[in-house]
């Protein structure tokens, strides 16, 4: 009675081998499947640095796939940065610097564009050192007779003419 008891304890030790065994074959090896798949979703990831107007600067480690607003969105900005500048969707590229530009704040006094200084017109909203000084030589040319004439200046267009409308006269 003992023998039989065993032989059966060994009958059914022997089924489960086998049955382990099928299913092992027929999942072709599951933990190397598990593995496979890890590895299917893992990212590679870069190192940029962010600086200016964000509440913590630094270099960051972050998945390849992202963009700028998805780094400024982990971060946080300051109260006093310039969203209008800022192109969100901007992949971002390995080892490069992301600086986030201040707000100006411009006088309530408007910059006539027929006489102003060169740094006056680079203290206007995404006018920097090439736009400032095709202004000047425009004008030096032509007197501009409307503020809207300034998007007859080469590569001023309605978006940076929307930006700086607010500020400027002649």
């Amino acid at each position: 009675m003992m023998g039989d008891r065993m032989k059966k304890k060994q009958i059914i030790f022997l089924v489960f081998i086998n049955v382990i065994f099928i299913a092992f074959i027929f999942l072709k090896n599951p933990l190397k499947k598990a593995l496979k798949d890890e590895t299917k979703y893992s990212e590679e990831y870069i190192t940029v640095r962010l600086i200016g107007e964000v509440k913590l600067e630094g270099d960051y480690n972050i998945p390849k796939t992202w963009q700028l607003g998805d780094l400024i969105d982990l971060i946080g900005l300051t109260e006093e940065a310039d969203i209008s500048t800022i192109n969100r969707k901007e992949p971002l590229e390995e080892n490069k610097i992301y600086e986030i530009k201040k707000k100006i704040i411009v006088d309530s006094k408007k910059i006539n564009i027929n006489s102003c200084s060169y740094q006056d017109l680079k203290s206007l909203p995404g006018i920097g050192d090439a736009y400032a000084s095709r202004i000047i030589e425009y004008r030096n040319n032509t007197r501009f007779n409307s503020i809207e004439d300034i998007m007859k200046v080469q590569g001023i267009g309605v978006s940076i003419y929307e930006k700086i409308k607010d500020f400027i006269t002649v």
